[in-house]
């Protein structure tokens, strides 16, 4: 069964909401969000299916945009991934790298 790549959620989501130069709690109110759904996704829990479809449909993504096979463990605990996503964020790295580097600095 496919799952949500929440941390590719959660960087498109706040790619696009800098690009917009907006606060979480404005794209929250945008997508008609509570706030705390965006903490949680930061801190690496999946939206509900409802959270999931709001934020694809703010992003303008196909639902399917954020699927991915289940990794037989996860690479890195909550927390963690997100300190590494705040870094490559906040360096520009291209999205298409943050896999790749998150994978190779968690072996």
């Amino acid at each position: 069964m496919k799952r949500v790549d929440v941390l590719a959620l959660s960087a498109a989501l706040d790619i696009r909401r800098v690009a917009l130069g907006l606060s979480w709690r404005q794209v929250a109110g945008q997508a008609d969000l509570s706030a705390s759904t965006f903490t949680r996704m930061r801190a690496g829990c999946g939206p509900d299916l409802d959270g999931y479809a709001a934020c694809c449909e703010w992003l303008g993504a196909p639902m399917d945009a954020f699927r991915t096979a289940p990794a037989p463990q996860a690479l890195v605990p909550g927390g963690l991934r997100m300190d590494i996503l705040a870094a490559l964020t906040q360096h520009r790295v291209p999205q298409v790298y943050w896999r790749p580097l998150t994978e190779l600095i968690c072996q």
